[in-house]
């Protein structure tokens, strides 16, 4: 689905997902996370506690998933549009906004 948002074709996605599972091992990890935590989900925690319980491990999985790279990494790929500068603000001289406003 992303290589298709991103105006890549189906295969290109495809080949891209089977790439991560077979040499980084992308389903080994998701198994080591998510086996044991869904054990422990319905095995320990407290009906109560759940939703937040699951979403603390997909924060860290979200972790284990994104590794650190340079800032300028995607941008020199092509991937990522380049930054625009920062607008300034214009701040008009004859205002006091310590003042009220009469009106």
């Amino acid at each position: 689905m992303k290589a298709v948002v991103f105006g890549q074709g189906p295969r290109a996605g495809l080949s891209e997902y089977l790439s991560d599972v077979r040499e980084q091992g992308l389903l080994q990890r998701y198994w080591m996370v998510w086996l044991p935590a869904q054990c422990v989900t319905f095995g320990l925690v407290p009906e109560h506690l759940r939703i937040a319980f699951v979403a603390a491990i997909s924060f860290f999985w979200l972790m284990i998933l994104t590794p650190p790279r340079p800032p300028g990494l995607a941008r020199a790929a092509g991937r990522a549009p380049p930054l625009a500068p920062p607008r300034r603000i214009r701040q008009r001289p004859s205002e006091n906004l310590s003042e009220p406003r009469r009106i």
